[in-house]
């Protein structure tokens, strides 16, 4: 087939799985008791922002203040800046804290007189915690560093304590779900007693990485989930366990450049720039940046067998090392697909270039 929208590599998002992604995960908030704050870091998409408007969520997570101004104008009104607040950007505090609720994430209590300034009216603070992501953060047992900004807000005239906001990326870094569970587990462990040792305060505690909430059945002394990258899934939450294969909801479709059979070598316009060098290794022990995968006119997709991969990349081209007959018949022009490693890089890389297909 050949590319309808565009010559170039193309971004093709399913709403329908979207859609089923959202309701799936959000469920699982309610059955858990759980508040539900997507993390909007992976789709960056107001029209994918709609999608959970639908489903009556209006409490998101953002990764940079461009971000928190986009969704905040698109008609989110309670948001958290999930990641450590810079200083530099003081003088946005005065709008987001008279547009809704604004909360931002703090690792010191240094500056918060200096932020307390530029309010003029109530933000919310969240301390960010480390559980063994080795991160950002403080360790949960910090019990004296933590002590001493929550008296430090205590003092503030628009700073106000809201709890702990931990990201468990250590779950992003293991082999099976097993693993997952038990990093899981110990990170709970460490947020129960946190909460216990600062109950007078009353903090939420907000949880925020697909493995766990995708796996996990236990999210007891949590008071809120902040999973992103769940919208989409890729193809390393897969090999994780964390989705199955038809929950992946995004491929980048890629025109092919080259078929050179008697290498077993197809190039594809499809590179760094594209998918980001994220890599995975596939059941052989091969490094590679992304399954191959065919597609027809309307994207849909038929994986191959034997499975195929981008096995290198350059700044636009894309190589594939397949001695898959399949592969072999295409010639320059035709369109093939690659499931990302990491989605979330790939849609950034591409939300200029983006389709959302039913």
């Amino acid at each position: 087939m050949k590319l309808s929208e565009t010559e170039k590599p193309l971004f093709i998002v399913s709403k329908n799985i979207v859609e089923k992604n959202i309701r799936r995960m959000q469920d699982k908030a309610k059955q858990h008791k759980l508040m539900f704050r997507p993390h909007f870091k992976t789709h960056q998409s107001t029209d994918i922002g709609k999608l959970f408007k639908t489903q009556g969520i209006d409490k998101i997570a953002v990764s940079n203040m461009d971000m928190a101004y986009q969704f905040q104008k698109s008609g989110f009104t309670d948001i958290c800046l999930a990641i450590l607040f810079n200083p530099q950007q003081a003088h946005h505090l005065a709008y987001f804290s008279c547009h809704g609720n604004f909360c931002i994430v703090l690792e010191s209590g240094n500056y918060i007189k200096y932020l307390d300034t530029h309010c003029t009216s109530k933000v919310d603070v969240m301390i960010k915690i480390d559980t063994g992501a080795n991160r950002t953060g403080l360790a949960a047992h910090d019990y004296k560093s933590i002590h001493t900004i929550i008296i430090a807000l205590q003092s503030s005239r628009h700073l106000h304590f809201k709890g702990f906001l931990v990201h468990n990326g250590q779950t992003y870094h293991v082999k099976n779900q097993s693993e997952i569970q038990e990093l899981h587990k110990n990170s709970l462990q460490q947020l129960r007693h946190l909460k216990a040792k600062f109950a007078d305060y009353s903090p939420v505690i907000s949880l925020g990485d697909t493995p766990s909430s995708a796996i996990c059945n236990d999210f007891t002394g949590i008071d809120e989930l902040r999973p992103g990258n769940f919208v989409y899934y890729d193809y390393m939450q897969y090999q994780l366990g964390a989705c199955k294969f038809e929950n992946i909801a995004c491929l980048l479709a890629v025109p092919v450049l080259s078929v050179q059979p008697a290498q077993n070598k197809i190039v594809i316009h499809g590179g760094a720039v594209h998918l980001s060098k994220e890599s995975s290794i596939n059941d052989t022990g091969q490094t590679h940046y992304g399954e191959i995968v065919l597609v027809d006119e309307k994207y849909n997709i038929e994986r191959l067998q034997p499975r195929a991969y981008v096995t290198a990349l350059s700044q636009e081209h894309g190589t594939i090392s397949s001695k898959n007959p399949q592969l072999h018949k295409l010639s320059p022009g035709d369109t093939i697909g690659v499931i990302p490693i990491h989605s979330c890089l790939t849609a950034n890389l591409m939300k200029q270039n983006t389709f959302v297909r039913n």
